[in-house]
């Protein structure tokens, strides 16, 4: 394994992962167009990457968390699929690696603001680093989410400054990269399509 989790100032690394992550990840079929391939791959490298460094790390330690809502969403489209037996037990095994935060009053919220909300308690109340892995198509809405979550709503108190970043999934999968370089590596050179595994 790697030599830490740490990524930011010696803070531990965990990445949020709205639904599009799990969508792109388990539901989609592979997109080989120019503009969506590394997309796709990146989904698929971050989800092999999971779970290839979690294998190695002590039990109930986890590096990803989502929102209730967010998974709920993702299993009831995931029961009307038909997912080969291998892409069932991957399935399984990162369900048990990702925090599922059961917040009601962050599942009030659309995703985007769910993501924001997890990610700035998470980055406020622990040592934790938390990453959102956005589809290159929503970083216009997060970018304008956030301003409005860090602005001053009339009489309500103005949040902490901003604990958390925001990263397409090829940033992230560079992100991880340099933090995991073994596990990477591994990810990298397990088969000849590494992240077509679903």
């Amino acid at each position: 394994m790697g030599d830490s989790t740490h990524s930011d100032g010696g803070r531990t690394l965990i990445l949020i992962l709205p639904k599009t992550f799990f969508d792109q990840s388990f539901l989609l079929p592979f997109d080989n167009s120019p503009s969506g391939f590394k997309v796709t791959n990146s989904y698929r490298f971050i989800a092999n990457t999971l779970i290839e460094v979690t294998a190695g790390l002590p039990e109930n330690t986890v590096m990803a968390a989502t929102s209730l809502s967010a998974f709920d969403s993702f299993g009831k489209e995931l029961e009307k699929k038909s997912l080969a037996t291998e892409a069932k037990e991957v399935l399984a095994l990162f369900r048990n690696m990702v925090v599922i935060v059961p917040t009601e009053s962050m599942n009030a919220l659309n995703e985007v603001d769910s993501m924001i909300a997890l990610a700035d308690r998470m980055g406020t109340t622990s040592c934790l680093d938390p990453v959102i892995v956005i589809h290159p198509k929503s970083a216009e809405k997060y970018r304008r989410a956030i301003a409005s979550y860090y602005g001053t709503p009339a009489g309500k108190p103005r949040p902490s400054a901003q604990t958390f970043r925001v990263l397409e999934p090829a940033e992230a999968k560079v992100l991880l990269e340099v933090t995991f370089p073994e596990e990477t590596r591994i990810v990298l050179t397990r088969t000849a399509a590494p992240f077509n595994i679903f």
